[in-house]
């Protein structure tokens, strides 16, 4: 529990071992920043504020390398904290809230209370000089995730499937690059599922031995299967 105007943070863990967090607010209100203290991270040094109280639910979620503070806004704030290990002695990562590089938007009418290991705490260039603040994970090349409908829409492009057959240059369904083929006429088989149908997909097209073409008047005679 924290009286109003009292300030907390920035606190992190190295890595290993890390600590996620997921933290909420569940009496009175207080102004949350969690900050990036990951070295070599595109948003090193960046933060994100959030309002939380009980009646807009909100949480936040720590990942690892990503400190915390709050400033609690009213009396009697009281912070919930889910961890996903336990704390470990000797782990834990302290910053200046009030660094000037930072410039975190407390928004301060008065001096805040804070206790005496955090106003003691270096600032956050001075822990990563002195190799406090864990890595960052930019180094690290992640594989972009796979996006079928985009690539089905390049293969239909090209006139190709996604498995690499040859794909018909017409579709009846435009708006659809992976449609169907060419439905059959009524009671006529599709292309290729008979001997007795020729490429035209008719009996008695231009393949082989196909069937003589209907006469007006007269259903198809059928041809070899």
């Amino acid at each position: 529990m924290s009286r109003r105007n009292t300030l907390r943070g920035i606190h992190g863990t190295k890595v290993p071992p890390g600590q996620a967090k997921f933290v909420t607010c569940v009496r009175g209100s207080a102004l949350d920043i969690a900050v990036d203290l990951r070295v070599g991270s595109p948003t090193f040094g960046h933060y994100d504020v959030t309002l939380q109280s009980p009646e807009t639910g909100t949480a936040v979620y720590l990942p690892d390398g990503v400190g915390h503070a709050f400033l609690a806004l009213t009396d009697d704030t009281c912070m919930s904290y889910l961890c996903s290990q336990e704390y470990v002695p000797g782990t834990m990562i302290d910053i200046d809230a009030l660094d000037p590089e930072l410039a975190l938007p407390w928004d301060l009418k008065e001096p805040p209370i804070r206790s005496d290991k955090d106003a003691a705490a270096p600032t956050l260039a001075e822990a990563a000089a002195a190799a406090c603040c864990p890595p960052g994970s930019s180094a690290r090349r992640t594989r972009r995730p796979r996006c079928w409908a985009g690539r089905r829409a390049r293969k239909a492009e090209k006139g190709r499937s996604v498995s690499g057959g040859r794909r018909p240059p017409f579709s009846v369904f435009p708006h659809a690059p992976c449609g169907p083929r060419r439905p059959p006429l009524s009671g006529v088989p599709r292309r290729g599922h008979g001997r007795g149908c020729g490429p035209s997909g008719l009996p008695g097209g231009p393949g082989r031995r196909g069937a003589p073409p209907a006469r007006p008047g007269r259903a198809p005679r059928r041809g070899t299967w």
